[in-house]
């Protein structure tokens, strides 16, 4: 380095960077560009051969001298025309964030009315449909549930793949920029280019990146010029002037990828709330389909509850009756015997009141006869009885009462007819105690079938009856609503009735306030509720008195009417 310093050409010399001598270039720009190795072999020039390209590079420089004005007034039309362009992009990016605005706007409505439809169809469905706890539409809500949720995620991916993507472009952007740097320091140090490269170094970092190609062209022309033709160092400027060219491409390409990922993250930004509101309304809905499945399964375990307890309760009464039928058909067992003891009694008692009776002297001659004779046949004493009969037809009808006396044990008519009546009214409860169990009978034969389609309908048919129940209680709770608002307009048109009615009672007091109370009469009533009344007995009770009043004055009554008509006049 000492060496250089020595002489002028030295200097000059040193102004052409070399491989070796060229600041060291960050790991991102060899990545990026996929800079090659440098040949060791070819290295910088030796001292003595730049020291010889010392003086025709001097020429060279005073020989384009003339031409860096052209330069200059090149750049800065090249910069106007990049200043319009710029122009045009604003007024583009405009444009695109008003159609983008616009476009948001629409999604919005969109989302909303959505959002509304949503909220007007699980409003629909909220209804005693869905709260019977049916499996199907428990199982539709839980399916549009994770649909949705599926949506989310995927949006969230879907977001955080534009995040990363965004970073990933950022972080290539910067390295093109520093590799811009690396590659404006390296056409910086050649003497010719130095003005325009310090302008282009104080441009700011959008329009350095917008006119870099112009600047390094004419930096490296201006270079090119100053070198000869076949030396290393032109060679190595041409290729440095490829390499600029290239990550110059690459980093208007990097630069509009940014700018597309920040309206990018704009748009999401701007949608952000709405996806938030969407999600939140989304977990609502979810929370509304749990609730509306937790009130169905509750819904459920009731009906199940209330059809275990129909089937005790059935059970209960299917014992009631088997015990109730068994203590009936004792009883009526028991009534049968009394009732066939009965008839068989008065059957015997029939019989022997219409048989005639045998005399007691052919009882004791033929019990004589029978006991004397004892081998007498049966074929003799049957022509004997059949004689005393045919000899007692002719019995009146007062011997067969005494008959019937005897036979009863009764002492007189009066008592024998008395049993008789007990027994005609025996009979009579008898058949009325018969018919009644038959209705009876009939009554439970009816109970019993009623108990049995309750039981076939509670197990075949549980959730219809169930459902049924249901229905016949909604239009009972709709009934009774529709009473209650119909009675809620009543009162509200009573109330305003009485508001009306005491306002009016109120202005007549307060206009009849001036005339006297009747003499005699209570004191001014305030005005309540309760005493409404009492204060319009009153008013009347005034202007009756005033009346009176007036109508004895002789020409009060004429005064009033001609300030009456002046009134209406």
């Amino acid at each position: 380095m000492s060496s250089q310093r020595a002489t002028p050409a030295a200097g000059s010399a040193r102004g052409i960077p070399s491989p070796s001598a060229s600041p060291a270039r960050p790991p991102s720009i060899q990545r990026s560009f996929g800079t090659p190795p440098k040949d060791p072999g070819r290295g910088a020039p030796s001292v003595t051969s730049s020291i010889a390209m010392g003086r025709p590079c001097a020429l060279a420089k005073a020989a384009a001298a003339p031409a860096e004005a052209e330069v200059t007034q090149e750049m800065i039309s090249q910069l106007q025309e990049r200043l319009q362009q710029l122009e045009t992009e604003v007024k583009a990016s405009q444009d695109t964030a008003q159609w983008t605005i616009k476009q948001n706007k629409n999604i919005l409505l969109a989302l909303k009315q959505e959002n509304k439809d949503l909220s007007t169809e699980v409003a629909r469905r909220g209804g005693s449909a869905e709260l019977q706890g049916r499996h199907g539409s428990a199982t539709d809500g839980e399916r549009v549930v994770e649909r949705l949720e599926r949506q989310v995620h995927e949006m969230r991916r879907a977001y955080d793949k534009v995040i990363k993507d965004k970073k990933t472009a950022v972080q290539r952007l910067d390295n093109l920029h520093d590799s811009l740097k690396d590659m404006a320091k390296v056409a910086a140090a050649v003497p010719s280019a130095a003005a325009a490269a310090a302008s282009a170094s104080s441009m700011p970092i959008s329009a350095s990146l917008s006119s870099a190609p112009s600047v390094s062209a004419i930096a490296a022309a201006a270079a090119a010029a100053a070198l000869p033709a076949n030396s290393p160092a032109a060679r190595e400027l041409r290729q440095l002037q490829n390499r600029l060219e290239k990550a110059t491409v690459k980093a208007n390409e990097a630069f509009s990828i940014r700018k597309t990922y920040e309206q990018v993250l704009e748009k999401l930004r701007l949608e952000e709330p709405l996806m938030e509101a969407r999600i939140r309304a989304l977990e609502e809905q979810k929370a509304m389909k749990m609730a509306a499945l937790q009130n169905g399964a509750i819904s459920g375990r009731e009906a199940q509850s209330a059809k275990e307890a129909a089937k005790a309760t059935l059970t209960s009464l299917e014992e009631t009756v088997a015990a109730n039928r068994n203590r009936r058909a004792k009883v009526l067992t028991e009534m049968r015997d009394k009732a066939a003891t009965l008839q068989q009694t008065n059957r015997a008692l029939m019989q022997r009141q219409f048989i005639p009776l045998t005399p007691p002297s052919l009882e004791a001659s033929d019990n004589s006869t029978a006991g004397g004779a004892g081998t007498g046949t049966e074929s003799e004493k049957r022509p004997i009885k059949e004689g005393s009969r045919a000899e007692l037809e002719d019995i009146t009808a007062r011997d067969l009462v005494v008959r019937l006396c005897r036979t009863t044990g009764a002492a007189r008519v009066s008592e024998l007819v008395a049993r008789l009546l007990a027994q005609q009214e025996s009979y009579a409860n008898l058949v009325e105690m018969r018919s009644q169990a038959t209705a009876q009978r009939l009554a439970l034969l009816q109970e019993v079938e009623v108990l049995r389609q309750h039981r076939d309908d509670l197990r075949g048919g549980g959730k219809m009856s169930t459902q049924k129940q249901m229905d016949a209680a909604q239009e009972e709770l709709q009934d009774a609503l529709a009473k209650a608002d119909a009675s809620a307009v009543e009162l509200d048109a009573l109330l305003r009735s009485h508001a009306d009615v005491r306002g009016g009672l109120e202005h007549l007091a307060a206009m009849v306030s001036p005339l006297p109370l009747p003499p005699g009469g209570q004191p001014a009533v305030p005005m309540e509720d309760e005493s409404m009344g009492d204060v319009l007995a009153q008013i009347e009770q005034r202007l009756v008195g005033s009346y009176k009043v007036i109508a004895a004055l002789p020409k009060a009554v004429e005064m009033l009417e001609s300030m009456y008509a002046s009134l209406r006049q």
